[in-house]
Protein backbone atom coordinates (compact mmCIF):
# COMPACT_ATOMS: atom_id res chain seq x y z
CA UNK A 1 0.00 0.00 0.00
CA UNK A 2 2.77 2.40 0.91
CA UNK A 3 4.52 1.79 -2.42
CA UNK A 4 1.49 2.49 -4.60
CA UNK A 5 -0.28 5.21 -2.56
CA UNK A 6 0.89 8.36 -0.82
CA UNK A 7 -1.23 7.76 2.29
CA UNK A 8 -4.44 6.13 3.51
CA UNK A 9 -6.57 8.98 2.16
CA UNK A 10 -5.05 8.59 -1.31
CA UNK A 11 -5.76 4.84 -1.22
CA UNK A 12 -9.41 5.42 -0.32
CA UNK A 13 -9.89 8.06 -3.01
CA UNK A 14 -8.59 5.60 -5.62
CA UNK A 15 -10.62 2.68 -4.18
CA UNK A 16 -7.32 0.90 -3.46
CA UNK A 17 -6.62 0.64 -7.20
CA UNK A 18 -3.43 1.84 -8.89
CA UNK A 19 -2.07 1.91 -12.43
CA UNK A 20 -0.23 -1.12 -13.80
CA UNK A 21 3.35 -0.22 -14.59
CA UNK A 22 3.40 -2.09 -17.91
CA UNK A 23 0.01 -0.71 -18.99
CA UNK A 24 -1.04 2.61 -17.36
CA UNK A 25 -4.48 2.35 -18.99
CA UNK A 26 -5.30 -0.65 -16.78
CA UNK A 27 -5.62 -0.85 -13.00
CA UNK A 28 -4.59 -3.37 -10.38
CA UNK A 29 -6.62 -3.75 -7.17
CA UNK A 30 -4.90 -4.12 -3.80
CA UNK A 31 -7.31 -6.25 -1.80
CA UNK A 32 -7.07 -8.54 1.19
CA UNK A 33 -8.44 -12.07 0.84
CA UNK A 34 -12.03 -12.51 2.04
CA UNK A 35 -11.35 -15.60 4.17
CA UNK A 36 -8.45 -13.87 5.87
CA UNK A 37 -10.73 -10.96 6.76
CA UNK A 38 -13.34 -13.26 8.31
CA UNK A 39 -10.71 -14.85 10.52
CA UNK A 40 -9.58 -11.40 11.63
CA UNK A 41 -13.14 -10.37 12.47
CA UNK A 42 -13.62 -13.61 14.44
CA UNK A 43 -10.30 -13.12 16.25
CA UNK A 44 -11.33 -9.60 17.24
CA UNK A 45 -14.33 -10.98 19.14
CA UNK A 46 -12.32 -13.97 20.39
CA UNK A 47 -9.88 -11.64 22.15
CA UNK A 48 -12.64 -9.38 23.51
CA UNK A 49 -13.71 -9.59 27.15
CA UNK A 50 -13.34 -8.20 30.65
CA UNK A 51 -10.76 -10.69 31.92
CA UNK A 52 -7.10 -9.82 32.40
CA UNK A 53 -6.00 -12.02 29.50
CA UNK A 54 -8.36 -10.28 27.04
CA UNK A 55 -6.61 -7.71 24.86
CA UNK A 56 -9.80 -6.07 23.56
CA UNK A 57 -13.19 -4.98 24.81
CA UNK A 58 -15.23 -4.30 21.67
CA UNK A 59 -17.86 -1.67 22.37
CA UNK A 60 -20.63 -0.46 20.08
CA UNK A 61 -23.43 1.94 21.11
CA UNK A 62 -22.32 1.62 24.72
CA UNK A 63 -22.67 -2.19 24.70
CA UNK A 64 -19.84 -4.68 24.73
CA UNK A 65 -19.27 -7.45 22.18
CA UNK A 66 -17.42 -10.28 23.93
CA UNK A 67 -16.69 -13.93 23.16
CA UNK A 68 -18.48 -14.98 26.35
CA UNK A 69 -21.76 -14.19 24.59
CA UNK A 70 -20.97 -16.76 21.88
CA UNK A 71 -20.07 -19.39 24.49
CA UNK A 72 -23.26 -18.78 26.49
CA UNK A 73 -25.39 -19.03 23.36
CA UNK A 74 -23.79 -22.34 22.36
CA UNK A 75 -24.24 -23.80 25.86
CA UNK A 76 -27.91 -22.81 25.93
CA UNK A 77 -28.48 -24.34 22.51
CA UNK A 78 -26.89 -27.61 23.61
CA UNK A 79 -28.67 -27.82 27.00
CA UNK A 80 -32.17 -26.62 26.14
CA UNK A 81 -32.79 -27.77 22.59
CA UNK A 82 -33.17 -31.45 21.74
CA UNK A 83 -32.53 -30.47 18.15
CA UNK A 84 -29.83 -27.81 18.15
CA UNK A 85 -30.41 -24.62 16.21
CA UNK A 86 -26.75 -24.36 15.19
CA UNK A 87 -25.78 -28.03 14.99
CA UNK A 88 -22.33 -27.37 13.50
CA UNK A 89 -20.89 -25.68 16.60
CA UNK A 90 -18.14 -27.69 18.32
CA UNK A 91 -15.38 -27.02 20.82
CA UNK A 92 -13.11 -26.23 17.87
CA UNK A 93 -15.38 -23.29 17.05
CA UNK A 94 -15.58 -21.94 20.60
CA UNK A 95 -12.08 -22.79 21.87
CA UNK A 96 -9.85 -22.96 18.79
CA UNK A 97 -6.15 -23.71 19.14
CA UNK A 98 -3.46 -22.10 16.99
CA UNK A 99 -4.05 -24.53 14.10
CA UNK A 100 -7.86 -24.32 14.26
CA UNK A 101 -7.70 -20.53 14.15
CA UNK A 102 -6.42 -20.87 10.58
CA UNK A 103 -9.41 -22.90 9.39
CA UNK A 104 -11.70 -20.76 7.25
CA UNK A 105 -14.93 -22.64 7.90
CA UNK A 106 -14.53 -22.46 11.69
CA UNK A 107 -14.39 -18.67 11.52
CA UNK A 108 -17.31 -18.33 9.12
CA UNK A 109 -19.59 -20.70 11.04
CA UNK A 110 -19.49 -18.50 14.15
CA UNK A 111 -20.27 -15.38 12.10
CA UNK A 112 -22.87 -16.65 9.60
CA UNK A 113 -26.67 -16.54 9.47
CA UNK A 114 -27.04 -19.67 11.64
CA UNK A 115 -25.16 -17.95 14.46
CA UNK A 116 -27.21 -14.80 13.92
CA UNK A 117 -30.46 -16.76 14.19
CA UNK A 118 -29.25 -18.51 17.36
CA UNK A 119 -28.21 -15.20 18.95
CA UNK A 120 -31.62 -13.68 18.24
CA UNK A 121 -33.32 -16.71 19.81
CA UNK A 122 -31.10 -16.34 22.86
CA UNK A 123 -32.03 -12.66 23.17
CA UNK A 124 -35.74 -13.49 23.43
CA UNK A 125 -35.03 -15.76 26.42
CA UNK A 126 -33.36 -12.97 28.43
CA UNK A 127 -35.10 -10.41 30.63
CA UNK A 128 -32.73 -7.71 29.40
CA UNK A 129 -32.02 -8.94 25.89
CA UNK A 130 -30.98 -5.45 24.81
CA UNK A 131 -27.43 -6.26 25.98
CA UNK A 132 -27.05 -8.45 22.87
CA UNK A 133 -28.13 -5.78 20.39
CA UNK A 134 -24.57 -4.77 19.46
CA UNK A 135 -23.45 -8.39 19.09
CA UNK A 136 -26.43 -9.08 16.85
CA UNK A 137 -25.68 -5.98 14.77
CA UNK A 138 -22.10 -7.23 14.38
CA UNK A 139 -23.38 -10.63 13.20
CA UNK A 140 -25.82 -9.01 10.79
CA UNK A 141 -22.93 -7.36 8.96
CA UNK A 142 -20.61 -10.38 9.01
CA UNK A 143 -23.51 -12.44 7.68
CA UNK A 144 -23.82 -10.07 4.73
CA UNK A 145 -20.11 -10.44 3.94
CA UNK A 146 -20.31 -14.23 4.05
CA UNK A 147 -23.53 -14.47 2.04
CA UNK A 148 -22.20 -12.16 -0.69
CA UNK A 149 -18.67 -13.54 -1.05
CA UNK A 150 -19.87 -17.16 -0.95
CA UNK A 151 -22.54 -16.49 -3.58
CA UNK A 152 -21.98 -18.29 -6.90
CA UNK A 153 -24.38 -16.09 -8.87
CA UNK A 154 -22.58 -13.51 -11.05
CA UNK A 155 -22.98 -9.78 -10.52
CA UNK A 156 -24.01 -8.39 -13.91
CA UNK A 157 -24.69 -4.77 -12.97
CA UNK A 158 -23.50 -2.10 -10.55
CA UNK A 159 -27.14 -1.83 -9.45
CA UNK A 160 -27.12 -5.35 -8.03
CA UNK A 161 -28.58 -5.42 -4.50
CA UNK A 162 -25.48 -7.23 -3.24
CA UNK A 163 -23.38 -4.16 -4.06
CA UNK A 164 -25.69 -2.05 -1.91
CA UNK A 165 -25.45 -4.57 0.92
CA UNK A 166 -21.67 -4.33 0.86
CA UNK A 167 -21.95 -0.54 1.03
CA UNK A 168 -24.10 -0.90 4.16
CA UNK A 169 -21.40 -3.06 5.78
CA UNK A 170 -18.74 -0.47 4.97
CA UNK A 171 -20.97 2.26 6.42
CA UNK A 172 -21.42 0.21 9.60
CA UNK A 173 -17.69 -0.08 10.28
CA UNK A 174 -17.05 3.57 9.37
CA UNK A 175 -19.76 4.77 11.76
CA UNK A 176 -18.31 2.52 14.47
CA UNK A 177 -14.89 4.13 14.02
CA UNK A 178 -16.37 7.64 14.21
CA UNK A 179 -18.30 6.73 17.35
CA UNK A 180 -15.20 5.53 19.20
CA UNK A 181 -13.00 8.39 17.96
CA UNK A 182 -15.51 10.93 19.32
CA UNK A 183 -15.09 9.61 22.88
CA UNK A 184 -12.92 11.64 25.27
CA UNK A 185 -10.79 8.75 26.51
CA UNK A 186 -7.12 7.78 25.99
CA UNK A 187 -6.19 6.41 22.58
CA UNK A 188 -5.14 3.06 24.07
CA UNK A 189 -8.65 2.57 25.39
CA UNK A 190 -10.12 3.50 22.01
CA UNK A 191 -8.00 0.86 20.27
CA UNK A 192 -9.36 -1.84 22.56
CA UNK A 193 -12.96 -0.91 21.72
CA UNK A 194 -12.47 -1.60 17.98
CA UNK A 195 -11.05 -4.41 15.85
CA UNK A 196 -7.46 -3.73 14.89
CA UNK A 197 -6.79 -0.90 12.47
CA UNK A 198 -5.31 -3.37 9.97
CA UNK A 199 -8.46 -5.47 10.16
CA UNK A 200 -10.69 -2.47 9.49
CA UNK A 201 -8.48 -1.30 6.60
CA UNK A 202 -8.53 -4.79 5.09
CA UNK A 203 -12.33 -4.95 5.24
CA UNK A 204 -12.55 -1.54 3.59
CA UNK A 205 -10.09 -2.49 0.83
CA UNK A 206 -11.96 -5.75 0.20
CA UNK A 207 -15.32 -4.03 -0.29
CA UNK A 208 -13.95 -1.02 -2.19
CA UNK A 209 -11.86 -3.05 -4.64
CA UNK A 210 -14.61 -5.60 -5.25
CA UNK A 211 -17.12 -2.88 -6.11
CA UNK A 212 -14.58 -1.15 -8.35
CA UNK A 213 -13.71 -4.40 -10.16
CA UNK A 214 -17.41 -5.12 -10.72
CA UNK A 215 -17.86 -1.67 -12.26
CA UNK A 216 -14.81 -1.99 -14.52
CA UNK A 217 -15.49 -5.57 -15.59
CA UNK A 218 -19.18 -5.07 -16.33
CA UNK A 219 -18.34 -1.98 -18.34
CA UNK A 220 -15.65 -3.68 -20.46
CA UNK A 221 -17.31 -7.11 -20.69
CA UNK A 222 -21.08 -6.57 -20.46
CA UNK A 223 -23.14 -9.65 -19.80
CA UNK A 224 -20.33 -11.80 -18.38
CA UNK A 225 -20.44 -10.69 -14.74
CA UNK A 226 -18.19 -11.25 -11.72
CA UNK A 227 -18.74 -14.30 -9.51
CA UNK A 228 -18.23 -13.22 -5.86
CA UNK A 229 -17.31 -16.72 -4.63
CA UNK A 230 -14.30 -16.71 -6.97
CA UNK A 231 -12.98 -13.36 -5.76
CA UNK A 232 -9.96 -14.63 -3.83
CA UNK A 233 -6.19 -15.00 -3.96
CA UNK A 234 -6.14 -18.78 -4.47
CA UNK A 235 -4.75 -18.59 -8.01
CA UNK A 236 -1.77 -16.49 -6.84
CA UNK A 237 -1.11 -18.71 -3.82
CA UNK A 238 -1.28 -21.87 -5.93
CA UNK A 239 1.19 -20.46 -8.44
CA UNK A 240 3.56 -19.32 -5.71
CA UNK A 241 3.51 -22.77 -4.07
CA UNK A 242 4.28 -24.46 -7.40
CA UNK A 243 7.20 -22.14 -8.08
CA UNK A 244 8.68 -22.79 -4.66
CA UNK A 245 8.10 -26.54 -4.90
CA UNK A 246 9.73 -26.94 -8.31
CA UNK A 247 13.03 -25.21 -7.74
CA UNK A 248 13.24 -22.47 -5.13
CA UNK A 249 13.14 -23.69 -1.57
CA UNK A 250 11.62 -22.08 1.48
CA UNK A 251 14.68 -20.01 2.32
CA UNK A 252 16.06 -19.09 -1.11
CA UNK A 253 15.66 -15.67 -2.70
CA UNK A 254 15.39 -16.22 -6.46
CA UNK A 255 16.49 -13.59 -8.93
CA UNK A 256 15.04 -13.19 -12.42
CA UNK A 257 17.04 -16.03 -13.96
CA UNK A 258 16.32 -18.59 -11.26
CA UNK A 259 12.63 -17.61 -11.23
CA UNK A 260 12.31 -17.89 -15.02
CA UNK A 261 12.92 -21.65 -15.22
CA UNK A 262 10.35 -22.85 -12.62
CA UNK A 263 7.81 -20.30 -13.90
CA UNK A 264 8.10 -21.74 -17.40
CA UNK A 265 7.71 -25.23 -15.95
CA UNK A 266 4.50 -24.19 -14.24
CA UNK A 267 3.08 -22.59 -17.40
CA UNK A 268 4.03 -25.42 -19.76
CA UNK A 269 3.06 -28.14 -17.28
CA UNK A 270 -0.54 -27.00 -16.89
CA UNK A 271 -3.08 -29.23 -18.62
CA UNK A 272 -5.24 -27.49 -21.22
CA UNK A 273 -8.29 -28.98 -19.49
CA UNK A 274 -7.37 -28.03 -15.93
CA UNK A 275 -9.44 -25.42 -14.16
CA UNK A 276 -9.14 -23.93 -10.71
CA UNK A 277 -11.72 -25.49 -8.41
CA UNK A 278 -12.21 -22.52 -6.11
CA UNK A 279 -10.18 -19.74 -7.69
CA UNK A 280 -10.50 -17.56 -10.78
CA UNK A 281 -8.03 -19.78 -12.66
CA UNK A 282 -9.52 -20.77 -15.99
CA UNK A 283 -7.92 -22.24 -19.09
CA UNK A 284 -4.18 -21.76 -19.40
CA UNK A 285 -3.60 -18.72 -21.62
CA UNK A 286 -0.18 -17.50 -20.45
CA UNK A 287 2.89 -17.68 -22.69
CA UNK A 288 6.23 -18.92 -21.37
CA UNK A 289 9.12 -16.53 -20.92
CA UNK A 290 10.76 -16.50 -24.35
CA UNK A 291 12.88 -13.42 -23.83
CA UNK A 292 15.97 -12.63 -21.83
CA UNK A 293 17.14 -9.52 -20.04
CA UNK A 294 20.60 -8.10 -19.84
CA UNK A 295 21.41 -9.12 -16.30
CA UNK A 296 24.93 -10.02 -15.21
CA UNK A 297 25.39 -13.47 -13.80
CA UNK A 298 26.35 -13.66 -10.17
CA UNK A 299 30.09 -14.00 -9.87
CA UNK A 300 31.31 -16.88 -7.79
CA UNK A 301 34.19 -16.28 -5.46
CA UNK A 302 37.37 -18.04 -6.54
CA UNK A 303 38.63 -20.76 -4.24
CA UNK A 304 42.19 -20.37 -3.03
CA UNK A 305 44.66 -23.01 -4.13
CA UNK A 306 45.51 -25.60 -1.51
CA UNK A 307 49.14 -24.44 -1.51
CA UNK A 308 48.10 -20.92 -0.49
CA UNK A 309 46.05 -22.27 2.37
CA UNK A 310 48.82 -24.50 3.68
CA UNK A 311 51.38 -21.66 3.54
CA UNK A 312 49.30 -19.44 5.83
Amino acid sequence: MKIHFDNDTDARLNNYCSEILVNPEKKVAHSQDFSHNMKKLRNAVLSSGINKFNTRNLTRNGQTIVWEQWINVAKLDEEKNSRRVHYKLTSSHLHPDSAEKMRNHLAEEVLNEDMLHLMKEYRTSLLHGVVLDSAIEYLENTTILISVFRDKRPILSCHDTRIQLLHSVLTYFQSWIKEIESLSIPNKEKEKMLPSRKCLDDVESLISTFNEICNIYNREFPGEGVVPSRFNSDVIENNFCQVRGLHNGNTTNPNYRTYQSPMNSVILGQSSKSRGRKSNAGLSTADPYSFDVDMPLQKKSKRKPLSDVTNL
